[in-house]
Formats: structure tokens, sequence, C-alpha cells
């Protein structure tokens, strides 16, 4: 496991949904607070629940650190965490993005910590118990989803990069292979016509000064044949400019 994953992430810098979550549950902490007096022990609550949540993606284990460290301050000060909202929506939270961006052995770690750091804080049955840790798990299992959620998204995207690196390269490969066939086109084209013509005009040459039809002939088939491979060659170098 990377353990480094556990304490920093390699893109650290919180995002600004994570800063409004952060600073929303800051403040209802305060304000569940002030019916009772702002304390200090309160705004430290509402500080380090605060500093849990932003922290709780970058910085899985000091975050669930400071969450701990907020729900022992609040039981010492006398609230009892369950009934201090904003501190449960804080664990929810920490618990569900220590599960969805750390690795799994943290996310265990951070619902038994946190569990134990609310259960040996202030007193609870067996059940309450259960229903805190079934409480924390919950949120855990919705971060594992959405881990695997986004890892067979980043397959996809994998494989669909690779599927269109794949198709270019077999566009380019059809697209050579179809130069060198009409490379080979023009090349038969002008060998034959030129044979042809290196023929006839030895049979013209042959035939001059002694057969004046049979010049005439070579010398009309060697221009039939160089029109001729003219035309093949127009036709070939049009396909030629269309690839």
């Amino acid at each position: 496991m990377r353990w480094r994953a556990a304490f920093i992430a390699d893109e650290p810098r919180p995002t600004m949904a994570e800063i409004v979550l952060a600073g929303a549950l800051c403040l209802a902490a305060l304000l569940q607070a002030a019916t009772g007096g702002v304390s200090v022990p309160a705004v430290a609550v509402a500080v380090l629940l605060g500093l849990a949540v932003l922290g709780a993606r970058t910085m899985p284990l000091p975050a669930t650190a400071m969450l701990c460290a907020a729900i022992a301050v609040a039981a010492g000060a006398g609230m009892v965490p369950d009934d201090q909202i904003a501190l449960v929506v804080a664990s929810i939270v920490v618990c569900y993005r220590c599960a969805a961006w750390a690795p799994a052995p943290v996310a265990m770690i951070t619902v038994v910590a946190v569990v134990a750091s609310i259960v040996t804080t202030t007193p609870h049955t067996p059940a309450d118990v259960v229903w805190e840790s079934v409480l924390m798990v919950l949120p855990v299992v919705a971060g594992w989803a959405m881990k695997r959620h986004r890892r067979v998204l980043h397959e996809l995207e994998v494989a669909y990069a690779e599927l269109d690196a794949s198709r270019e390269e077999r566009a380019a490969a059809a697209v050579d292979a179809e130069r060198l066939r009409i490379a080979r086109e023009l090349h038969d084209v002008i060998a034959h016509g030129v044979s042809v013509m290196v023929v006839q005009a030895g049979a013209a040459d042959a035939a001059l000064g002694k057969d004046a039809t049979t010049a005439r002939r070579a010398v009309q088939a060697i221009e039939r044949t160089g029109t001729e491979a003219l035309r093949k060659l127009a036709r070939t170098a049009g396909r030629a400019a269309q690839q």
C-alpha cells in the first residue's frame, strides 16, 4: 500500500466544493453552539471538523486525527457528539472521502478511529455501537463504489484512446498500401509502354528506306503506344492525387 497517500495526496490542493462544504459545516457547528453560548471548546470543535472535512481527500489520516480530536474536545466540553449535527455530518463526509480517495486500509482505520472516539468519549449501549458502526461504514461502501466507478471510467478512456490510435494506424497503413500499389502500377505502365515503343522504333529503323509502309506502321504503333501510356499515367496520377 502506498502509505504516503494516507498522509498527503499527489495533488494536495482542495477543491472549491471542499472549501465551501468545510466552511458550511464549521459555521453550522458555531451556530449550534451559539444556542448555549459560544465557548473556546465549541470554536475548537468547529475549526477541527472544518479542517478535517477540508483535508479528508488530500490528507486522509491527518484529517481522521483532526476529526477524532474534535470528537474528544466536544465530549470533554460536555457536548454529546451524537447530538452535534455538524459533527455527525463531518464524520460521514470524512469516512466517504477517505474511502473514495485513499487506499482501502486507510478507510478502515478511519472508520475504527471515528467509531472508537465516539463510543469511548460518551456512554453507549451495544445497540448504539452497532448503529454508529453502520452509520460510518455506509459512506465507506459508497466511497469504494465511487472509486471503482472512477477506475472503470479511466480504463474505458484508456481503451478508447488505444482503439483510436489503432484505427489511425490502420488508416495510415491502408493509405501507404494504396500508394505502393499506385507506384507499382505506374512502373508497369511506363515499363510496358517504353518497351513497346523501343521495339517499334527498332522495326521502323530497320524498315526505313526499304519498306515505307512497314516503317509508317511502326511509327504509328509508337504513337498509339505513347498515347495509351499517357492516358494510363494520367488516370493513375488522378487516383494518386485523390489519396
